[in-house]
């Protein structure tokens, strides 16, 4: 009955989300049909499909949907799928049976789970609460999803899901875990997932270093982000998604046999190397060096029967003699070493980074104390301020610490109005009928006149190389607003070879709307260094301290007068608009995950988080020497380590779909550990 139950309501949770896609609704709702129906046919799909989707199945520069996005649906019609086959199996009278709850809290320590899934929950109701769910103004439509505000309820539901997505994914793991040879599958499966998923990472990283700073340029101060929308406002997403990825990548490459196979996963260790190398994070390498040093010399004490001390002294003497995968590797790591020297002393960018390491570190301490702060009463320490909570706290904390911009989608009675003649770029005074009651309204920095321009509104469009683009603009402002606007060339948070025009928008009498035409400024895109494309982004921005402007229609035309930007009435609410902040990103991450957990879960919260981490380990590392029963848990127990180590001076836990697989990890050696128990029962018994 519960698992039917749990099928029916994430059935339901799909088809609702999928009906409200910004973009592609119908094509959503048959997407996600077909998924459920394929993983109720085939349930252990859902082990490669869903590693191998999860960096780039998010389209939010597109949808200008935040807090959900196309993984969602990806993982509510997995868990609809798996539970309905399990419901259907226990019919056919199959090994499953329907009358067994689901085993989320009946393995391992279910107390230590039981309580982190109390004290979570317990930080969501609090963070709710504290953004303002009991307010009657709050506004919980799918529309205020898009263009995410952080200090909303939305941020707080979109920090919480990947907990409790890995929760209800903890009864599939045991289903699939179940016998020996299921176990063998899901964990090839799942490995291979996560080697597809870091295999389309390391290609987008490539193409966007080829695109826009270049392959070989180590001096701009350039940092890849790859697929990572998490990022438009900094953080670590991609970096903590590589020191998760990396350790499955050295699984293949010592569980295969065959050459060929081997030689292209060489390639795409050469390839990841060349994304960690290019983030040009400190802390990313050391969070994927101690782990892949550590499975290094684990797998050769195991393979030889060496100790520590003298694993690394008789390396030498057994190359000559060793097989074709022991030279292979050999010279794999000489490439690599290679590799990180070229791009380590090939540029100025990686030495003014180690150059600044003190100075960042100093910051960095600063900041860490400005977060603790915000721990006032002793219910702050115990349970903290909520889930999702801390971006909009800190905010708040002084002048130095705010957003350093903002965007809120309104709505007004459709009426009429007169268009002023205020600033030379403005067209003659016409009236006008709005084609929609729908607008934005931009914020520029509240105090800090620093943070000016910082903060935009943007879409991705195609950037040509005639210098000829011309934006119309329809807005209305209560104070004297400049407003700045620009097509560059761009992914994601770098700019070059820009388009841009500064406006003066002063207020017009009685709140009218004005309509202004103005040439942008600025010089052709340089020529592509290479034949793969490189895309431009348009963005407007608010430059002056305290100032609001409402944006009830933006055109731009480029070449032969054509129309490049799509609802630029925003009768599509916030579809195909993106936010994104430049070069500030204090107030969005604390740079620690283990403060974030305190700020946001308190003691309770951090305690139970860690211990269930470190219990995780334990589990996995047993499982790893059981008999080699467990060849995955090795990998598994280097890639929480990793998470661990970069946790130290990033955050992570905002990013639900690393977050996601960090959980999916956790619960997995929940499993393992159960069923290792029963293996060693059975080979008791055997004896």
């Amino acid at each position: 009955m519960i698992r039917c139950l749990l099928a029916l309501l994430c059935l339901l949770a799909g088809l609702v989300l999928a009906w409200q896609h910004p973009l592609w609704p119908t094509v959503a709702l048959a997407l996600f049909y077909g998924w459920v129906v394929a993983v109720a046919w085939r349930p252990w799909l859902w082990l490669f499909v869903v590693p191998a989707c999860l960096p780039f199945l998010n389209f939010w520069p597109w949808t200008g949907w935040q807090a959900f996005d196309e993984f969602d649906l990806l993982l509510l019609g997995a868990l609809a799928g798996g539970y309905a086959h399990s419901v259907i199996q226990g019919r056919a009278g199959g090994v499953l049976t329907v009358n067994k709850p689901p085993r989320i809290f009946t393995s391992g320590n279910p107390g230590l789970l039981f309580a982190l899934t109390l004290a979570t929950v317990v930080s969501l109701v609090l963070g709710l609460v504290s953004a303002g769910l009991l307010d009657d103004k709050v506004d919980l439509s799918f529309a205020a999803s898009q263009g995410l505000t952080y200090e909303s309820v939305w941020n707080v539901l979109r920090v919480a899901k990947s907990f409790f997505f890995a929760l209800l994914f903890a009864p599939l793991w045991a289903l699939a875990l179940q016998t020996e040879a299921s176990r063998k599958r899901a964990q090839n499966l799942f490995g291979n997932g996560m080697l597809v998923g870091l295999t389309v990472v390391s290609l987008v990283a490539l193409w966007e270093r080829a695109a826009y700073p270049g392959w070989l340029e180590f001096s701009t101060r350039y940092r890849t982000t790859a697929l990572f929308w998490e990022m438009h406002v900094g953080g670590a997403a991609i970096d903590a998604y590589l020191v998760i990825a990396t350790p499955f990548l050295g699984w293949a490459l010592g569980s295969t046999r065959r050459r060929a196979l081997w030689a292209g996963l060489a390639v795409l260790a050469i390839l990841t190397c060349y994304a960690i190398l290019t983030t040009f994070s400190r802390g990313v390498y050391l969070a994927v060096m101690i782990p892949l040093v550590w499975m290094a010399l684990s797998a050769w004490v195991r393979k030889r029967g060496l100790s520590l001390r003298n694993a690394t002294s008789s390396a030498a003497a057994r190359i000559n003699g060793a097989s074709w995968r022991s030279k292979a590797g050999f010279a794999l790591a000489l490439l690599l070493v290679f590799e990180v020297l070229g791009v380590v002393f090939g540029g100025t960018f990686m030495a003014e980074r180690m150059a600044s390491a003190q100075d960042d570190l100093n910051s960095r301490v600063e900041h860490w104390r400005r977060g603790i702060k915000l721990l006032e009463t002793p219910m702050d320490w115990a349970f903290g301020k909520g889930l999702g909570r801390l971006p909009a706290l800190y905010a708040q904390i002084s002048p130095e610490t705010e957003f350093s911009g903002a965007i809120r989608l309104k709505r007004s009675p459709l009426l009429d109005a007169h268009v002023a003649d205020k600033t030379p770029a403005i067209v003659s005074p016409q009236r006008i009928s709005p084609a929609s009651s729908t607008y934005v309204t931009l914020y520029g920095p509240a105090f800090n006149d620093e943070l000016g321009g910082l903060f935009s509104l943007t879409q991705r469009v195609d950037f040509s190389k005639i210098a000829a683009y011309t934006v119309n603009l329809r807005a209305r402002a209560d104070t004297e607003a400049d407003l700045r606007l620009k097509i560059c060339e761009k992914h994601q948070i770098y700019e070059a070879n820009c388009h841009y025009r500064d406006l003066k928008i002063r207020p017009a009498a009685d709140g009218q709307w004005q309509t202004v035409t103005i040439p942008l400024r600025g010089r052709s895109a340089s020529p592509n260094a290479t034949f793969l494309p490189r895309y431009g982004v348009f963005s407007m921005s608010l430059i002056n301290v305290g100032s609001a402007l409402d944006v009830q229609k933006i055109g731009l035309t480029g070449p032969g007068g054509k129309e490049i930007l799509q609802n630029g009435d925003f009768s599509q609410d916030l579809s195909h608009w993106f936010s994104s902040s430049q070069s500030y990103y204090l107030p969005w991450h604390i740079d620690n995950v283990y403060l974030e957990l305190l700020i946001e879960r308190g003691w309770v919260g951090l305690i139970l988080l860690v211990a269930w981490v470190l219990v995780g380990l334990c589990r996995l590392a047993r499982a790893s020497d059981a008999r080699q029963r467990n060849g995955l848990a090795r990998y598994g127990v280097a890639a929480l380590v990793g998470a661990a180590v970069i946790g130290l001076v990033s955050s992570w836990m905002d990013v639900p779909r690393v977050a996601f697989i960090v959980f999916m990890l956790l619960f997995l050696s929940a499993q393992m550990h159960r069923n290792l128990a029963v293996d060693v029962l059975h080979d008791g018994k055997t004896q």
